[in-house]
């Protein structure tokens, strides 16, 4: 093993780690936000008990584990699905550090002018993970959206690609790059909404918040997922089909709370295929 492939190692088992401890604070998000709460104070507290809890029961996975899935003070049970976010942001961060080699071989050699707007972009799509995870979570226990989600998945994008287009001296590439991201997300928006109309079912301002945030989301992996592998055509027009279809099905139905867990397994899977791609090719 080379240093290059240790350094890569470190890379993404610190990104898995941060990803992890990053799912405990998306636990107190999914949490907080429909209850109207703020999000950057606060003490966690048991559910039932009320008890404020100590460090030790906020290791993430780990607390819960050796507790037995119970409170240390009333013991009553807690949740698995916070170990689940946690473990699943994880994973999520698993797989993009997976794809971003790029970055500890620009690091390596040392290379400034390619390795901040990479690793700009690296940041962006965490971010953008961190914003569907949420969406899915709160869709689901909620049937409630936020616009808070779509506009930093949108505005970080967008601030990224200037910046990758200052960096390589193309900001014409970069200007119209922002604009087709722009488009691809109305279309998760507008064609869902056609089509629900057309079958004259509600669409209420939720459902529009909730394909605003899915929509920007699925169209970053899109384009950003399959770079120098596909044209970003073919991924986006399949998704944008399932997407309708499947909206359209579970519209007002009892599977509709899915829809954002659907969305970011798609996300999952298109992460790791990018991966083997990547080895195939």
């Amino acid at each position: 093993m080379n240093y290059s492939d240790l350094f890569f190692i470190m890379f993404v088992t610190s990104s898995t780690m941060f990803g992890i401890v990053f799912g405990s604070f998306l636990n107190v998000v999914i949490y907080r936000i429909p209850a109207s709460k703020t999000i950057v104070k606060g003490h966690s507290m048991c559910m039932t008990c009320g008890h404020t809890l100590g460090v030790l029961d906020l290791v993430p996975i780990l607390s819960w584990l050796f507790l037995g899935g119970k409170c240390r003070y009333c013991k009553a049970p807690i949740a698995s699905r916070y170990c689940k976010i946690e473990c699943f942001t994880g994973l999520c961060f698993l797989l993009t550090a997976l794809n971003h080699r790029e970055i500890t071989e620009l690091l390596l050699q040392g290379s400034n002018k390619f390795l901040v707007p990479q690793f700009a972009m690296y940041c962006t799509f965490l971010l953008m993970i961190c914003c569907v995870i949420s969406v899915m979570m709160i869709f689901y226990d909620t049937r409630k959206a936020y616009l808070q989600f779509p506009l930093i998945i949108l505005i970080s994008r967008a601030l990224v690609v200037l910046i990758y287009g200052i960096y390589v001296g193309n900001i014409t590439l970069a200007l119209y790059s922002i604009a087709i991201f722009i488009i691809m997300s109305v279309a998760f928006i507008a064609i869902p909404y056609i089509v629900i109309r057309l079958v004259k079912a509600n669409y209420s301002k939720v459902d529009f918040l909730f394909d605003f945030a899915m929509g920007t989301a699925l169209t970053f992996v899109s384009q950003y997922a399959y770079v120098n592998k596909f044209e970003k055509i073919y991924t986006f027009i399949p998704l944008l089909t399932f997407y309708t279809i499947v909206r359209l099905l579970t519209k007002d139905k009892k599977y509709e709370k899915y829809m954002g867990i659907l969305c970011a397994s798609i996300i999952v899977l298109l992460l790791a295929s990018s991966i083997i791609l990547m080895y195939i090719y």
